[in-house]
């Protein structure tokens, strides 16, 4: 039988190989590596095993993180269960989050239970369940606010803030986002700056107030390069497409889309949000016959084929 040590790394290391393959969005091959990973853990002693919650334990109330020593089974039931959730797999993916998240309980890292409250609440969320996702969301934020994380606790305001908007509690949605965003600012956090103004843009787009909701756009895409996330960018700048669309600013639709080319074409993100934004495309460009031909025309560049298929 191989020693502690060996077992331990080996353990370790399948984990970090399956974050690799998680990156690079290979999420079946992600999962079957930390196959391997539960077979080497499934022979290592009860001892051993409670050595590797230790280790995690302690690194994490220092929220310092060894990439080769801070795995434990908790771990890999995470990002399993986050495997699952992009894959679809609803029901996979929340059972590993509820297991996950009794080992934290059990073990007492607050931290990562937090962070599996969290996850939890966002799988909610895109089922639709958004009374549990919102109680996740707030039991996670008490245990952030218990450990005084302040980038923890302006997550969790910023995804309750999708929760009001989907209710359409559009007074609360402006709420949780101006909250999000005079932390942001005490943070001088550019990109959840950003994300906090998107998250107000948002709210007026969904209210049925486009002017504001590109206005509030536009402040992001005055300081893009600050923010430093050209996945964002290409985002906020579909949302504007699609707004001055609405308004028949086509002129500023058009040079937004232009933008949106050149941030896709040299960039090398894997497109999976850009796939979803294109299949939207398509579908109001198929079915929504009373869209103008400026409208349809500004649609169907966006399905393009050189600027689905260039990843």
């Amino acid at each position: 039988m191989e020693d502690k040590i060996s077992l331990k790394l080996k353990f370790n290391l399948y984990i970090l190989q399956s974050l690799i393959y998680h990156y690079m969005h290979d999420l079946l091959q992600s999962n079957d590596t930390l196959e391997k990973s539960i077979e080497v853990y499934n022979v290592i002693t009860e001892q051993e095993r409670d050595e590797l919650y230790k280790t995690r334990n302690d690194l994490a109330n220092d929220f310092t993180y060894n990439p080769l020593l801070d795995y434990d089974y908790a771990y890999l039931l995470n990002l399993k269960g986050l495997n699952f959730h992009l894959l679809g797999k609803f029901d996979k993916s929340l059972s590993n989050y509820f297991d996950s998240l009794e080992l934290r309980r059990q073990y007492g890292n607050n931290y990562d239970k937090a962070n599996t409250m969290n996850s939890i609440g966002v799988l909610y969320s895109r089922m639709g369940n958004l009374e549990e996702a919102k109680q996740y969301f707030s039991n996670s934020k008490s245990e952030f606010e218990k450990l005084g994380n302040t980038d923890k606790i302006l997550t969790i305001i910023q995804n309750t803030t999708f929760i009001a908007q989907r209710k359409h509690d559009f007074e609360e949605a402006f709420r949780l986002a101006k909250e999000a965003l005079s932390i942001s600012f005490e943070l001088n956090d550019f990109y959840h700056i950003g994300y906090s103004y998107f998250l107000i843009a948002l709210t007026y787009k969904y209210s049925g107030k486009l002017n504001k909701a590109d206005e509030y756009l536009q402040k992001i895409l005055q300081f893009k390069e600050s923010i430093n996330d050209e996945y964002f960018v290409s985002d906020c700048l579909y949302n504007s497409i699609l707004i001055n669309c609405e308004l028949e600013n086509f002129d500023t639709a058009k040079m937004h889309l232009l933008s949106l080319k050149i941030i896709d074409k040299k960039s090398e993100i894997k497109a999976i949000g850009h796939m979803n934004r294109v299949a939207m495309a398509r579908y109001t460009y198929t079915t929504q016959p009373d869209k103008s031909e400026q409208v349809k025309q500004i649609y169907y560049e966006l399905i393009d084929d050189d600027l689905i298929f260039h990843w």
